[in-house]
């Protein structure tokens, strides 16, 4: 497995938390991984073979090739399904900008 970040230029380090890519050769074992929330807003490009995201404990969906992926607010599972090569960035975190720009957040109760 291959996976590196990289930093974003100076003016757009407010916005971009960094880059990153995913290189994992087909002949290694595709087993599920948990994918935790992060608090990042997230584009992501398969460049590779598919993989897909679990809906339930056996039923899942194909992940899109490119797809922006929102604050997820709990942990999911995915699976490639064959060779993995992705790229993408991770946003800065919206409540972060928020704070930094001295706006107020409201959260609902629960």
């Amino acid at each position: 497995m291959n996976y590196q970040t990289f930093p974003p230029q100076a003016a757009l380090t407010s916005l971009i938390k960094c880059y990153w890519t995913l290189e994992v050769p087909a002949d290694m074992p595709a087993e599920k991984q948990r994918i935790v929330p992060d608090g990042c807003i997230e584009m992501a490009f398969i460049l590779g073979d598919d993989i897909k995201r679990f809906t339930t404990e056996t039923d899942f969906i194909l992940q899109p090739r490119a797809m922006v992926l929102g604050q997820t607010t709990a942990p999911f599972y995915i699976q490639p399904a064959g060779y993995v090569n992705n790229a993408g960035n991770d946003l800065q975190p919206m409540l972060d900008r928020v704070q930094q720009q001295g706006g107020q957040v409201i959260v609902p109760k629960q």
